[in-house]
């Protein structure tokens, strides 16, 4: 029998970032690199807090990843003694600038979040027709994404890159979270996990389009 191949976008690294500096002191990025040559540019997103760590290492194009290419590509994480990180497939679903492209990210948010039974779909609908435009509409709002994890966390991951924090808690922003839609599909969220993270401002690496 063949092996299902998964159409992936980019990879997620959760790790922390006190861990990758005792691994590889401050040039903890050129490791990562070489480890993974086939991205095209890396962008990296830490909460302080928590020592939470999000690398987005973004492909050139979608890619299908067999079983075995995969367990290839998560081997290559573990070479590199990282006994706290983990690896992730993001198939891209959505990617919308916002109305302040062009400004510089300071902040990035990310709402992950699984849904009860039968409702993923309408919360896929609801994030594609209605929420992630809202919310790309909103002054400090530079882009705006949705993602599917195929590994092992929230099976959907929304992420926002914001001129600052206080975009959160704007009058234009909290109109989008609070529509009739908004009402109805967030209380069939499940194992949700809402974060905000500070941009990392690190080498980019960057070769071509598919930055975060």
């Amino acid at each position: 029998m063949s092996e299902v191949a998964v159409s992936v976008d980019a990879l997620l690294l959760r790790a922390g970032l006190r861990e990758l500096r005792n691994a590889w002191g401050e040039d903890w990025i050129s490791p990562l690199r070489a480890a993974y040559p086939e991205s095209v540019s890396l962008r990296f997103a830490h909460q302080a807090q928590e020592d939470l760590l999000y690398g987005y290492l973004m492909l050139p194009r979608k890619l299908p990843l067999e079983d075995g290419v995969w367990q290839a590509w998560r081997a290559r994480l573990s070479e590199l003694g990282l006994a706290g990180a983990e690896l992730h497939r993001l198939e891209k679903q959505l990617d919308l600038p916002g109305v302040s492209q062009g400004q510089e990210p300071h902040a990035h948010y990310v709402v992950e979040t699984d849904a009860d039974e039968g409702w993923m779909q309408e919360i896929e609908r609801w994030y594609a027709d209605e929420h992630l435009p809202g919310l790309a509409s909103v002054p400090g709002c530079i882009r705006a994404q949705r993602w599917t994890n195929h590994d092992g966390g929230p099976r959907s991951l929304a992420c926002y890159d914001l001129v600052s924090e206080t975009t959160l808690g704007s009058v234009p922003w909290l109109a989008v979270r609070g529509t009739p839609w908004s009402d109805r599909t967030r209380p069939h969220f499940r194992n949700t996990r809402r974060t905000m993270f500070q941009r990392l401002s690190a080498p980019e690496f960057s070769q071509g389009a598919g930055v975060v």
